[in-house]
């Protein structure tokens, strides 16, 4: 997420020198940076590797969270 937020700055500079409502695009940028550094913050604390289990759930929060994220300017 904290990535993905890369490709969010794309659009916020467009707004930006269009003089459009930037506050949407630069708020998701904003809570999708928040969210990734939090969860990244909370994986960096559990040493170790993650299980298989655990994988599999992370690939499928990264296919249904990650497309939220960006409908966030929306």
């Amino acid at each position: 997420m904290v990535v993905f937020r890369l490709a969010m700055l794309l659009p916020l500079g467009v707004s930006f020198m269009y003089g459009d409502a930037a506050r949407q695009p630069l708020r998701a940028v904003l809570i999708t940076f928040v969210s990734g550094a939090t969860l990244l913050a909370a994986h960096a604390l559990q040493p170790g590797r993650a299980a298989d289990p655990r994988r599999f759930l992370l690939v499928a929060l990264v296919w249904t969270v990650l497309p939220a994220f960006a409908t966030l300017p929306f």
